[in-house]
């Protein structure tokens, strides 16, 4: 279920970006889809090994890679690849 929850966490923006550049799909529409596709997948990356019950056995290990998944994939990762690159292009707070 990883594997799933981080392929269409980290895919879902390239996806809709060739879709609405490339493709001239709707942006509004393709828009939509990115934000769903990808906050879905940002839970379910932490919540999952808390509540399924294919996890790790025990709590602590079940913690353990929550908070490992958020520290890599929801922290690190989002901030190095979206952050920055919202901020060079111009987005972000402006002073």
């Amino acid at each position: 279920m990883k594997r799933g929850f981080l392929a269409l966490f980290l895919g879902s923006a390239p996806a809709c970006m060739v879709a609405v550049f490339w493709g001239g799909g709707d942006p509004e529409w393709w828009g939509l889809l990115n934000s769903y596709a990808f906050s879905i997948p940002m839970v379910l990356l932490y919540a999952w090994p808390l509540v399924s019950p294919f996890s790790a056995a025990g709590w602590d290990a079940r913690l353990h890679e929550a908070t490992m998944n958020w520290i890599v994939w929801l922290s690190c990762f989002t901030e190095i690849v979206f952050q920055v690159r919202a901020i060079e292009c111009g987005g972000g707070a402006r002073g």
